[in-house]
């Protein structure tokens, strides 16, 4: 029992980081970080009375490549705060060459606290694009997440997320006037996806991810109105949920506007924050002991046309 405990309490202080980077309409990919919402912060959302769970804090577009310089300078800060001040960078954190990364003004400075740039209605977080991904009712989509924004790495043990980070993965919708504009407070969403824990053979949502090289499918229902959305994709990582607070949340939002859409299924959703609570099963979870075979997704059910 002791060394199970063990191994918990250091799996729990490690956070892996992921990040949901690409949408593919039934198997077309719509663009590195195109239409979605990508903040600075690759980590864990753990506060679910926050409205950092709503998109991970808001919107920081990942559109402006920084100088190589810049990079290698904030990570060599980031190592240091570390404790790593006379190291060279750790194999497995050696810096990357990002596809996209944030312009100067968007870098969070070290030290700052996480809620201030990644507020969801801060005036500081510009839309990511002004045009919304278009998506016909019914359609496959795929959302693909990486360990950082650099994407898929063959060589990155922990891409697209540490295999200790077990937990289900999630999609909700939220009809929106207008995909683009910054706020994404006062929203109702609704649940189309979810996959938890297969219990016979003990497999996570997010051993399947990993699986499949970081992507995860669902459909788009037929029944929703057309029009604008946010699509809310998450995974919930157990590995140091067993108390409040310890599961780590990593979501974000894509952009999207749905087309041919029936309309004969107007959702009733819930809030964020305010779906999941501080002692929900889904939230609270001991993921070593005993061994579980049963696991209760957070949330309300997924909507079915």
């Amino acid at each position: 029992m002791r060394s199970i405990l063990s191994i918990s309490a250091l799996v729990a202080a490690a956070s892996a980081h992921t990040i949901f980077q690409e949408l593919w309409v039934n198997g077309v990919s719509q663009g590195h970080t195109t239409g979605i919402r990508v903040p600075n912060y690759d980590g864990p959302i753990t506060d679910v009375t926050s409205n950092d769970v709503i998109c991970n804090g808001g919107v920081n577009p990942l559109n402006t490549p920084l100088p190589s310089a810049v990079i290698d300078t904030a990570m060599t800060h980031h190592w240091q705060s570390q404790g790593h001040i006379n190291s060279p960078f750790p194999s497995e954190h050696e810096p990357r060459t990002r596809k996209q990364a944030p312009s100067p003004a968007l870098i969070r400075k070290l030290g700052e606290p996480h809620s201030d740039h990644l507020n969801p209605t801060n005036p500081r977080n510009p839309p990511t694009n002004s045009i919304p991904i278009q998506i016909p009712a019914g359609a496959t989509v795929t959302a693909e997440w990486h360990h950082t924004l650099a994407g898929y790495s063959a060589t990155d043990g922990d891409d697209p997320i540490s295999a200790s980070h077990k937990g289900p993965v999630i999609a909700y919708l939220a009809k929106v006037p207008d995909a683009t504009a910054e706020t994404v407070t006062g929203l109702s969403w609704f649940k189309i996806y979810a996959d938890g824990l297969d219990g016979a053979s003990g497999t996570w949502a997010v051993d399947k991810l990993i699986d499949n090289k970081g992507k995860v499918d669902f459909t788009i229902p037929k029944c929703i109105p057309a029009g604008n959305y946010l699509l809310r994709v998450e995974i919930i990582a157990l590995h140091g949920a067993s108390t409040y607070p310890g599961a780590q949340l990593y979501m974000e939002c894509a952009q999207i506007n749905v087309s041919g859409g029936t309309g004969t299924s107007v959702p009733s959703g819930v809030s964020f924050p305010g779906a999941y609570k501080t002692d929900d099963p889904g939230i609270v979870f001991n993921l070593y002991y005993p061994t579980p075979t049963a696991y209760t997704i957070p949330g309300p059910t997924v909507l079915t046309c």
